[in-house]
């Protein structure tokens, strides 16, 4: 399944909540991109990114409508994203492992999409399908990941 396909699926049909979730996941996409730079980000592709945040996302109706149930858990899933940055850094299996799997809280973000559609038992019903598509990369992927140079931290 495709991103945009999970989303539809997980909001049982809502457009307005699954644009929310490709905005949200385009934006932490690049975000993630540029803090890591291990993937090279077009000029073209920051700007998309900034107009979702700043733009596009306060626009959308499912967000505005549940924004007391989504925009708190977008700040938790962030940062968990932060927090596994830091715990990459260490070089211990242990930390990478908690890092992989706490670098995707915005897991989080999409099951209450689904809870705010569905109830707890539409949460229960798609959440292992939601679990497999965000994990797919797989610890090997993830650890060679991990291999690539180093970004240049701030000040240096």
């Amino acid at each position: 399944m495709t991103s945009d396909q999970i989303f539809l699926t997980v909001s049982k049909g809502d457009r307005s909540a699954a644009e929310f979730l490709s905005l949200i996941f385009h934006t932490a996409h690049v975000w993630d991109d540029l803090i890591d730079r291990d993937n090279p980000v077009a000029d073209d592709t920051v700007h998309s990114a900034f107009l979702c945040t700043l733009v596009h996302l306060p626009r959308n109706a499912f967000y505005r409508q549940h924004f007391d149930m989504l925009n708190p858990v977008i700040v938790t899933a962030i940062h968990n994203w932060m927090v596994a940055n830091k715990l990459e850094s260490t070089e211990t299996e242990e930390d990478r492992r908690i890092a992989f799997i706490s670098r995707s809280g915005y897991v989080d973000v999409i099951n209450q999409v689904a809870f705010i559609v569905g109830g707890t038992d539409w949460v229960v019903d798609i959440g292992p399908v939601v679990r497999r598509f965000v994990h797919q990369e797989g610890w090997d992927a993830y650890l060679d990941s991990l291999k690539k140079p180093a970004p240049v931290q701030e000040g240096e």
